[in-house]
């Protein structure tokens, strides 16, 4: 999501406490207004919010791309190759997943895990070049 529609989300309900009477079209160029006013140090913090939402994205795509590609390399982690039994609440069976199943949720884990160590140090490293400060 872009800088700006970071800023509308916070900055229309105030306009709408301020002129209830106006329409949308109107609310929305006063915003716009008050956008194009702001200084780049009051911009900074819906720009900073914009790129943590693309790192968010990129993450969970990243995240989905895994899935997939682990449940390729293990198709038996299909739900519906799992026996109900384990899947329905109500079951008194004591039966497990095969252990590989395990193995691979572990595996998928330790790629998640690297994944957000990957991003927050990415996050760390441009808000410490931005600012001047250290986030570790």
């Amino acid at each position: 999501m872009s800088a700006f529609r970071f800023y509308r989300r916070e900055a229309v309900p105030e306009v709408k406490e301020e002129h209830p009477d106006l329409d949308g079209k109107a609310r929305h160029k006063i915003v716009r207004q008050r956008w194009r006013s702001l200084d780049e140090q009051s911009r900074l913090v819906y720009v900073m919010m914009s790129r943590a939402d693309r790192e968010r994205a990129i993450y969970m795509n990243k995240l989905a791309q895994i899935k997939d590609s682990l449940l390729r390399e293990h198709p038996e982690l299909f739900l519906s190759q799992i026996p109900d039994s384990i899947l329905t609440k109500t079951s008194q069976s004591k039966e497990m997943p095969p252990v590989y199943a395990f193995d691979a949720l572990n595996k998928i884990s330790a790629q998640l895990d690297a994944e957000k160590q990957a991003i927050s140090k990415s996050q760390n490293e441009f808000l410490s070049e931005e600012s001047g400060e250290s986030f570790s």
